[in-house]
This record gives C-alpha cells, sequence and structure tokens, in this order.
C-alpha cells in the first residue's frame, strides 16, 4: 500500500508545491505500469474495486500473464498490450484472469478495446489443450485523467449508436445465449 502512495504523490503533484516535477506521458505510463506490475499493489487495485478493500486476494496468489496478443483485420495481423495483467490463483487452480488498462484520456472505444482484450484470453483458454475448464477473464480500465471527467462510453450498450437497437438486444447482452 506504501507504493501505491508514493505513486500517487509522484503523478499527481499540485503544480503550486515547492517541488514540481514534469513527467511526460511516456514516462507517466511506464510508472503506472511498474508500479501495477507488483502482486502487493496489483491485490490492493482489484480488492479496493471489487472486494471493496476485503483482502480477497491475496499477492501470493498472483502470477504475471502474457499483455500480448495478436488478431488478423484486413488480412494483416496486428497486435494488441494489456497494460498489466495477472492469474489469479489457489494452488494449481487458476480463478481468474485480471487486467488493468491505464488511461489518462477518455476513449469513446474504451469498451470495445475490452472485449477484444478479454476475448484474446478467452482465445488463448481455447487454444490451451492442457486446461478443460475455463475461467474468468476481467479487466479494470483505472482513468488518471485531471483535465477531464469521463463522459465516453464505459458500456459496450452506452457505445452503441443505434440506441433503439441496443436497448432491443440489452438483455442479449447480459447474458448471451447461443
Amino acid at each position: 500500500m506504501r507504493r501505491l502512495a508514493f505513486h500517487a504523490r509522484i503523478l499527481h503533484l499540485d503544480p503550486t508545491s515547492i517541488l514540481h516535477y514534469t513527467i511526460s506521458m511516456g514516462e507517466k505510463d511506464v510508472l503506472e505500469k511498474t508500479l501495477e506490475s507488483y502482486n502487493d499493489v496489483f491485490a490492493d487495485i482489484v480488492n479496493g474495486f471489487l472486494f471493496h478493500g476485503a483482502q480477497v486476494i491475496k499477492e501470493e496468489d498472483l502470477t504475471d500473464a502474457q499483455t500480448f496478443s495478436m488478431y488478423k483485420e484486413d488480412k494483416k495481423h496486428k497486435s494488441q498490450d494489456r497494460d498489466v495483467a495477472k492469474y489469479w490463483q489457489k494452488g494449481s487452480i487458476r480463478l481468474s484472469f485480471i487486467g488493468l488498462e491505464n488511461q489518462t484520456e477518455p476513449d469513446a472505444d474504451m469498451p470495445l478495446r475490452v472485449i477484444s482484450y478479454d476475448g484474446a484470453a478467452y482465445r488463448a483458454q481455447l487454444n490451451d489443450d492442457s486446461s478443460e475448464d475455463l475461467y474468468p477473464v476481467l479487466t479494470l480500465v483505472l482513468y488518471f485523467g485531471t483535465k477531464k471527467r469521463w463522459k465516453a462510453a464505459r458500456t459496450l450498450k452506452g457505445r452503441l449508436r443505434n440506441i433503439a437497437g441496443a436497448q432491443a438486444v440489452h438483455q442479449r447482452l447480459q447474458n448471451p445465449r447461443l
């Protein structure tokens, strides 16, 4: 938890303070990813968001996961890279794949990006011949923007332009069935 407090002080210094550091966007992104890659910090973030601070996920139950995945678009292979990803497991049982995405600017396409990241993680599970049991994939988006509130879509439904169509299929989006 101390690392998280230190991180917040470094990245969000008051410009009127005596000490003022200028951190470029690239440096800020690297600092965020580096800090969040520590299991204790990652566990604190996820426990804070998902379990109201209860220490459900322990740092010793987390292992690093691959952040890189590929997809095909217009007959070309492209890559996508999550910011931080961890497996949550108890012993040899994998409970979940959890990803963190850092944003400093609102992104209207964030729900679609998250679906793409999560879909790639599920595809990797299907391609893993050693595992019969699928586990949930979850992505948390951490917004560090200081100049404006996030008013962009937060859900797929919020991102769809055809609101009448979105409402018609909303029930299906909640728990899709084949």
